[in-house]
């Protein structure tokens, strides 16, 4: 079976904890992890049509579909715009950066509708046009 990466931040307490259980099963910690997350998932059966970005919150894209309502015909964008500067701030940069790729997909494919892809700004944002 093909392995996917995940990055997970926690503090440094429960870091601490994981290289505890996993030394004690004489196991590396990432080895621990992956058989917690394993047992955890076991019985859990995904539909094939299920495809959601996992990057962000519900919240975050409900924000972005009821900020292109809200927008005139035209009307040029950024992604950093529609999620609004307080749910924006409170993304890891890492999430933005996974994420502001995702919605270009999100778009180009039509999953997000009312936008069409715009400009590049100097500082390469990608600029987004309500249609």
């Amino acid at each position: 079976m093909a392995k996917a990466q995940i990055t997970a931040r926690v503090p440094e307490v429960v870091c601490q904890k994981l290289n505890y259980l996993a030394s004690q099963k004489g196991i590396t910690r990432q080895e621990f992890i992956e058989q917690v997350l394993t047992e955890a998932t076991s019985g859990t059966e995904v539909p094939s049509s299920f495809q959601a970005k996992t990057y962000v919150s519900p919240e975050v894209l409900e924000t972005i579909k009821a900020n292109i309502d809200t927008l005139s015909a035209g009307q040029e964008i950024g992604l950093k715009k529609l999620v609004g500067h307080e749910l924006w701030s409170e993304l890891e940069h890492s999430t933005r950066r996974n994420f502001g790729k995702d919605f270009k997909e999100m778009v180009l494919s039509g999953e997000i509708s009312g936008l069409s892809l715009g400009r590049k700004k100097t500082n390469n944002e990608q600029m987004y046009n309500r249609i």
